[in-house]
């Protein structure tokens, strides 16, 4: 059997407990009702009060993609 590499998931990148590695997000997020990672490193949120999804930069927590 071959071992498979498994990618780091965003919640062993990021140390929540440290508040030097969290990120301020954009003034266009008022509230994120919810995140949302995929496997290869996107970061999608959303809000409750308007039907948009953002997909952030999960580092400096800019807006890339709004649907």
């Amino acid at each position: 059997m071959v071992a498979t590499q498994v990618p780091p998931t965003l919640t062993r990148i990021y140390d929540f407990e440290n508040a030097s590695s969290r990120v301020s997000l954009c003034h266009r997020i008022d509230e994120a009702s919810g995140l949302a990672a995929t496997r290869d490193g996107r970061v999608f949120t959303h809000g409750d009060e308007q039907a948009v999804v953002y997909q952030i930069d999960p580092v400096a927590g800019t807006v890339l993609k709004q649907f």
